[in-house]
């Protein structure tokens, strides 16, 4: 039924006994040379001569072999009439004909198969062949076998040509010299595409391949590292291997790593030599890495395979592969021995039909041209040997059986000379024995979903795409956009960069300056800087600028205060500041004040010295201020105030100048904050030791005023041996008792620390978060707010808001309030013990007081509570200046004219700072050395101005003390003098008839101590008059005991002064208001809302003189100038007496 059949042995395929039968054929053929050289004939006689050629296959693959290499012995015996192909020794030789017997075996796909089976066929049939048709590519994971037929092969002496290319397989130890391949070296499939990308420009290529014991894909992947390392303008940046094994997963996070490593070099070039289900788990890859990098060029082994990249279809497209031959070139590439292309083999009558039932093969995909390109270069090679080299003419149907003959055939394929034209094109054999016939052919995949093939150029089928559009830059300041791309590398859309962005660099959009990214991806949009921090662009995280602070990786910024975060890139504080908000102190420095850092000094002991002093003079200087000048002279303690006050305010966020930081120290002065004058080279300084040390600052002060009350009191009782309450409630040599000096002594240093009470109760509620997500106090930033310690100090602080924050206020207004009620305010009691709460006002602004303590707590309150918005804080600030100057203005509240004066000077600096402040806050501010200039002689005027005025209240208050205890002597020998005299019944009415000695012995004169006095400080010389005065008009004896001290201390001096001047003016007021009480004294008691005492505290002082001295005021209304004028000089001489 078939032609050509017969000529086919097919050993395998027929019954287990003929088999055996072929078996015992073949080696008694093999064991007979004269039996086997009788077979062959000569072909002039009419005899046919046959080849003998087969080979060994693995079962699943042994169809392609039998079916392509059929075909080919097919149409080879049909040649010259079906006497198959000539060999002509000259052309004076005959010619002999022969024709090919294929025979082929298989052995099982097992592990074991091959050495269990397949050996034993192999060296059965080799022997008696003249030519093995190798296995090869065919077979999948073929190599050990491929090797192992070789190696018989060789050892029987008898060219074996496979169909497999890596150059592996033959330059292995030992090298086998009949060992050949049909194929081109699998492992210079990339050089043509490699040589390609670095004449366009390539600079840098990643390899990854398998390592799996597969020739192929690891010689690829080994040559292609080799190619790049040896190029002079491309390197590898990547090199690495994925573990496959039989029986194993793929090593897939190996995979993951070495894509992922490619495209973070931002390669070039990838290189991929992977089976098909492992190079799939690349794609993902390259999608998702497609707005961080796209490679210019991929190359993969697998393009080639399916004629759809190995089944992935356009996913691959602009992959660029290669292969031995395309279908392209198999179409022109025409065989020198048969004249057929293997299009027009597969096409012809020689291609075996599909016959199950006989056991042929059908052809159904199996279309390997190499298999049969292995015959026809094996035929081609014996009929160019003995082109020129007779057959011996005994047997010349033997000639391949004399080794001579054989060994030429051998040689001839091995010296590289080309043998002929084979499906795969001109075929010459390297020294190694692989085909060097031609380039193998490179491909790249469409985005149509197959390959088409590029190179060689002569058969060229597309152009060549380069680089992959996918990687194509857009226009400056457009990124591209993948979401509508069909494959990782195909084309994609340009648009323009967002709002702030711009490129980064030549194929991605980044941040411009001034944005940023808050995770740091490429690709994502854009944000303006925060506020504080400077944003270079790109992906470069934000860090603080100058002034700002801030954690690495945080977006978030917060401005410090003045000059102690220096910011950049580094995140770092000015020298001497240290930890979060730079607000802690370096290790080798100690701080004075809130801003000034210096140096520690080198030993321990210089550090405690320096740490001692300094806290000495400060606690001295405080001392000496508020208890010994403020106390005594109410000017400095107005000048003390103010200067708190701009002290409050210097600690407004407000971006002082650091050339004030010295002055800002002076007004921390005032404040006695325990901060001033940390032992910080010693201790490690918190907000905790801060609060309880200002605690104990209060009690120091406190023991500073008791103490030495408390010691007078023990020496009175250990003295005069009486119990505890009479020595302190007793009058000691200063007319006050000692338990009513303490109690005065205790509202002084209160009403002197109460800025600073304040402010320290109140730090503690004030937390904010940081950047970093933790909370701490505003106060300071490295005391973490809701811990045990915190607790601890938010549940003092609530007791002490309304004892001590709420409490004092109201304290000292329930107690003016209380005393003015019931007119006790000139009582002793009440003078000793809260006289410095009104005594220096005038009679109608007696609560003044309580209104300066308001507005100083209130401005604690707004530092504390309105940090975060400096010039919120500032406004609300200068509101209460404006306030308190308008209603110290409108009430003129001093009995001094000094004093007011004073005043209203301090709210308008305080005001002056405030603005300079909010000025400085400004950064759009230009004239800030001229401002700083203003402010710094403007608080050097004030200063001035302020020191005279106090040397002025000073003075008087000195003056006023000298005559007082002049007078005081003078009065002692006075009133003595008083008692000798006869009788009482002389008076002023007379004065005029008297001496200046009698009249003065003739006063009455109530002795009292000078200390009364100090409640009451009077600024000029009539003042002391006033007090001389105090002590002239009373009377001992008087049922109504009554003092004029009392009624000056009561009325503050201002009417008995005004008397004491004798204006006119004021006498004619003085005696009308006499007159109006002496006509409704009948008709209105002294108690009544309408009587004149209760209304007007003139008419009371008149009702309180006539008391003291019957008959004086009618007498003075009534009395000529002349009489008043004698009455002054009664009044001088008494002066001059007592200066005598």
């Amino acid at each position: 039924a078939c032609r050509f059949c017969p000529l086919v042995n097919q050993a395998d395929r027929g019954k287990p006994w003929q088999g055996m039968r072929w078996l015992a054929l073949l080696a008694l053929l093999g064991a007979l040379p004269l039996g086997r050289a009788g077979l062959y004939c000569n072909n002039t006689a009419g005899e046919v001569c046959y080849l003998q050629i087969g080979g060994v296959y693995r079962a699943d693959c042994e169809h392609v072999y039998t079916t392509n290499v059929v075909a080919m012995v097919n149409a080879v015996n049909a040649l010259n009439g079906g006497r198959g192909f000539g060999v002509k020794a000259g052309f004076a030789a005959d010619e002999y004909y022969f024709r090919l017997n294929f025979t082929s075996m298989t052995f099982p796909n097992t592990e074991d198969g091959f050495e269990t089976v397949g050996r034993a066929k192999a060296e059965s049939l080799f022997a008696w062949l003249d030519y093995v048709v190798g296995m090869g590519s065919q077979c999948s994971d073929s190599d050990p076998e491929i090797q192992k037929l070789a190696t018989i092969a060789e050892g029987l002496s008898k060219i074996i040509i496979t169909t497999r290319g890596p150059q592996r397989m033959f330059s292995t130890p030992p090298v086998k010299p009949h060992f050949f391949s049909i194929h081109l070296n699998s492992d210079e499939y990339p050089r043509e595409s490699l040589q390609q990308y670095e004449l366009r420009g390539m600079k840098s290529a990643a390899v990854v391949f398998e390592d799996s014991g597969n020739y192929f894909f690891e010689g690829v992947g080994e040559r292609a590292a080799q190619i790049v390392e040896e190029s002079k303008t491309m390197r590898l940046v990547g090199k690495s291997q994925v573990r496959i094994r039989s029986g194993e997963e793929p090593d897939i996070a190996m995979l993951n790593a070495s894509v992922k490593a490619a495209i973070d070099e931002r390669a070039d070039v990838l290189v991929l030599a992977l089976r098909t289900p492992v190079f799939q788990q690349v794609f993902p890859l390259l999608k998702e890495a497609q707005e961080v990098h796209v490679f210019k060029a991929v190359w993969a082994v697998n393009v080639p395979w399916g004629n759809n990249c190995g089944g992935v279809g356009v996913d691959c497209a602009h992959i660029m592969g290669a292969s031995q031959i395309a279908t392209e070139q198999t179409a022109v590439y025409k065989d020198d021995l048969i004249g057929l292309t293997f299009p027009e083999l597969q096409e012809s009558e020689y291609w075996p039909m599909g016959d199950e039932a006989s056991g042929s093969v059908s052809s159904a995909g199996a279309f390997s041209w190499d298999a049969a390109a292995t015959v026809s270069v094996f035929v081609q090679a014996v009929q160019r040997v003995f082109r020129f080299r007779p057959l011996p003419s005994g047997s010349p149907g033997a000639f391949l059986a004399d080794a001579t003959n054989y060994e030429a055939v051998r040689v001839y394929l091995r010296e590289g000379t080309l043998v002929g034209n084979t499906f795969a094109g001109p075929t010459l054999f390297s020294p190694l024995g692989q085909n060097a016939g031609r380039l193998p052919t490179t491909m790249q995949q469409s985005e149509q979903g197959a390959p088409a093939l590029i190179f060689p150029s002569a058969f060229a089928a597309a152009p060549f795409v380069f680089p992959t559009p996918g990687s194509v830059t857009c226009p400056l300041n457009f990124f591209r956009n993948y979401t509508f791309t069909k494959c990782p590398l195909c084309a994609h859309d340009c648009q323009s960069c967002a709002e702030g962005m711009q490129w980064l660099f030549s194929e991605v959009c980044g941040c411009s300056p001034g944005y940023y990214t808050p995770n740091n991806v490429i690709g994502e949009l854009c944000q303006p800087c925060p506020t504080g921090g400077k944003c270079e662009g790109g992906l470069v995280l934000p860090y603080p600028e100058d002034g700002w602070w801030g954690v690495p990786g945080s977006d978030k910024f917060v401005e410090c205060l003045e000059s102690r975060c220096s910011g950049g890139r580094n995140f770092s504080c000015y020298d001497g500041f240290d930890l979060n908000m730079c607000d802690g102190v370096s290790q080798t420095y100690y701080s004075f004040g809130s801003r000034l850092r210096t140096k520690c000094p080198e030993t321990y002991a210089d550090q405690v010295s320096v740490h001692s002093l300094l806290i000495v003079v400060v606690f001295a200087t405080f001392l000496i201020l508020n208890f010994v000048l403020a106390n005594n002279f109410d000017a400095i303690d107005l000048l003390l105030t103010s200067l708190q006050r701009l002290a409050i305010v210097s600690n407004f966020r407000l971006r002082w100048p650091q050339e004030l930081f010295g002055l800002l120290v002076v007004f921390e002065i005032v404040l006695l904050d325990a901060d001033l004058a940390k032992p910080d080279c010693t201790l490690s300084w918190s907000f905790g030791w801060s609060y309880w040390t200002q605690k104990s600052v209060l009690l120091l002060l406190w023991l500073s005023r008791v103490l030495p009350l408390a010691i007078g009191a023990w020496r009175v009782k250990r003295r005069h041996k009486v119990p505890w309450r009479v020595a302190l409630f007793t009058e000691g040599e200063h007319a006050s008792h000692l338990f009513n000096r303490a109690v005065a002594g205790t509202i002084e240093v209160i009403m002197m620390m109460y800025p600073t009470l304040v402010k320290n109760i109140l730090d503690v509620f004030m937390c904010r978060e940081l950047p970093g997500g933790r909370t701490y106090l505003v106060v300071d930033s490295n005391y973490e707010c809701w811990t045990p310690q915190h607790h601890s100090v938010v549940a003092v602080s609530c007791l002490l808001v309304p004892l001590v924050v709420l409490g004092f206020p109201a304290f000292i207004g329930l107690v003016l309030h209380r005393a003015q009620k019931s007119q006790r305010l000139h009582n002793d009691t009440n003078l000793q013990r809260y006289g410095l709460l009104y005594q220096r006002y005038e009679p109608h602004t007696l609560w003044w007081e309580v209104w300066r303590t308001v507005q100083m707590g209130l401005l604690v309150a707004v530092q504390v509570f309105i940090w975060d918005t400096p010039l919120v804080q500032a406004n609300v600030a200068l509101l209460l200046f404006l306030v308190g100057l308008a209603s110290h203005y409108y009430m003129q509240p001093y009995e001094s004219r000094i004093l007011d004066n004073l005043e209203s000077g301090a709210y308008f600096v305080s005001c002056l700072w405030t603005l300079a402040g909010i000025d400085f806050f400004s950064k759009d501010f230009t004239e800030r050395d001229s401002l700083l200039s203003l402010c710094i002689f403007g608080i050097i005027f004030y200063c001035l101005c302020a020191f005279l005025l106090a040397y002025l209240d000073v003075r008087g208050k000195i003056e006023a003390k000298v005559a007082t205890s002049k007078l005081s002597a003078a009065a002692e020998k006075l009133r003595e003098i008083r008692r000798k005299s006869v009788g009482s019944a002389h008076r002023l009415s007379v004065a005029g008839s008297e001496t200046a000695e009698d009249s003065a012995a003739s006063l009455p004169i109530h002795s009292q101590s000078s200390a009364r006095s100090d409640h009451h400080p009077n600024t000029s010389s009539r003042g002391v008059i006033a007090g001389i005065k105090r002590r002239l008009v009373h009377e001992e004896g008087e049922k109504d005991e009554f003092t004029i001290e009392e009624l000056h201390n009561t009325l503050k001096g201002s009417y008995l002064g005004r008397w004491a001047r004798n204006t006119e003016v004021d006498m004619d007021l003085y005696c009308q208001l006499r007159a109006i009480d002496q006509s409704l004294k009948d008709v209105v008691s002294d108690q009544s809302p309408t009587s004149q005492f209760s209304v007007l505290p003139e008419a009371d002082f008149f009702r309180r003189l006539d008391g003291a001295f019957p008959g004086l005021t009618e007498w003075l209304c009534d009395a000529g100038e002349g009489e008043v004028g004698r009455l002054q000089e009664v009044l001088g001489s008494l002066l001059r007496a007592n200066a005598q």
